[in-house]
């Protein structure tokens, strides 16, 4: 029998393998170690040795892995290392593997890790370990690939939810209604490993029933995915596990005031989403989703007018390199002459990621477009939009460019995907 037939009729096969053969992009559904096959004793035994780094045949001997390839386990392991960092301070230890044994044995709630020194590292409570378990382990993604496709332009609320849902069990999300040159196209994108639902409710028309609305849907595991004229649509991913709250402040009309109020809401782990104006009132929109990250915020001069596309590249990779993600730009019409027009920019301090961007012509069809967000998907860029420059003032000639950048090592959906608001 084969090496593959020998690890693929084990506990190999039904998780740690699959997991380590699923596309490199994929958040995965599960934790390698839940629902799995595994146990307590004898799994558990050989995953403590290899946070010893014991290799060869003594990872595995002596355990149900005993006539099982030492370097295939070893390999296999290493490939969904970072889903069995418990505690996530970038290693996997005995600490780690103790925490997976007590989970296999049945341990839930404080007994879990609560008795345990759980260091520095990104969860170092019981609670965010056992969401994290909850979650299904979701680890940075080292660089994504994103996949588009272009359908007809459907905006009635059965027709779009149709549309949408075919292509959610496909994987793909909804980037929005575009219009490229003559045509009028949905855009979807594909950059997970993962498949996605969609619902649309009846717009709110007040800022109680929108406040209402979105915290339901939250509660139910649907973001925010846009406003439309035929309603609100949400969406939910089917494997993230994810819960969602939602709050609608004053907005802020300087940009002082917006700092201190967008790192305050950042703090506690909401996002900047946009601001929207609902029964007569402009409001700022944040999301929370049930993830541990913390967002900081920064303002950096505005790149529309007198620049070039090169100049906001050259600014956004420099926040890039950072771990600063752009949002968007911003009239802050409450402050002194001068200081109106900023570039809003975020960052998930509970990760390490980083981000580059580039400017590419802009296209003149839909057929060109998909054709060139598929080339950069290739190279791990994720398109972000058109964007249109004034390098000679607003009365000079315009410069459009298709928008792209690259997360790397980024986690979760909302600084890292290319589909939706939040």
């Amino acid at each position: 029998m084969n090496q593959v037939s020998i690890k693929c009729r084990n506990w190999l096969a039904s998780a740690v393998c699959g997991a380590l053969f699923a596309t490199a992009s994929a958040v995965q559904a599960a934790c390698p170690f839940v629902n799995s096959g595994w146990d307590a004793v004898s799994d558990g035994i050989v995953l403590t040795r290899y946070a010893l780094n014991i290799t060869n045949a003594p990872l595995v001997a002596n355990t149900r892995l005993a006539t099982s390839n030492p370097d295939t386990v070893k390999t296999t392991l290493d490939g969904v290392r970072p889903a069995l960092d418990m505690n996530g301070d970038g290693a996997v230890t005995t600490l780690d593997s103790l925490i997976i044994a007590r989970y296999l044995a049945g341990y839930r709630g404080v007994s879990l890790a609560g008795d345990l020194s759980l260091g520095a590292g990104s969860r170092n409570s019981n609670d965010a370990i056992a969401l994290f378990i909850a979650q299904g382990c979701p680890v940075p993604v080292a660089a994504r690939t994103p996949i588009y496709e272009a359908l007809s332009y459907v905006t009635e609320r059965t027709a779009l939810l149709a549309q949408a849902n075919a292509q959610g069990a496909r994987g793909f999300q909804l980037i929005g209604p575009l219009f490229v040159g003559p045509d009028a196209i949905n855009l979807y994108v594909k950059d997970q490993n993962t498949t996605f639902t969609y619902e649309a409710l009846d717009s709110a028309t007040t800022q109680t029933a929108l406040a209402t609305q979105l915290n339901t849907q939250g509660a139910r595991g649907f973001r925010l995915d846009n406003f439309f004229a035929s309603g609100t649509y949400y969406i939910k991913d089917n494997s993230a596990g994810l819960t969602y709250q939602f709050e609608l402040l004053a907005e802020a009309n300087t940009s002082s005031g917006f700092l201190a109020q967008a790192n305050s809401q950042g703090a506690r782990g909401f996002y900047f989403i946009f601001t929207y104006t609902v029964g007569g009132t402009t409001v700022a929109m944040y999301g929370k989703d049930s993830s541990n990250a913390v967002y900081q915020y920064e303002l950096h001069p505005g790149t529309d007018q007198n620049v070039t596309a090169d100049n906001f590249v050259a600014q956004a990779n420099t926040q890039g390199a950072r771990g600063f993600k752009y949002i968007t730009g911003f009239y802050f019409f409450g402050n002194p002459a001068g200081d109106t027009s900023r570039n809003i920019y975020v960052k998930d301090t509970a990760q390490s990621a980083t981000f580059s961007y580039k400017a590419q012509l802009q296209t003149s069809n839909a057929a060109t477009l998909v054709t060139q967000a598929n080339a950069e998907g290739q190279l791990n860029f994720v398109y972000a939009g058109a964007q249109i420059f004034f390098p000679d003032g607003f009365a000079g000639a315009q410069q459009p460019r298709n928008m792209y950048f690259k997360p790397l090592n980024c986690a979760g959906v909302v600084l890292c995907s290319a589909g939706g608001v939040f």
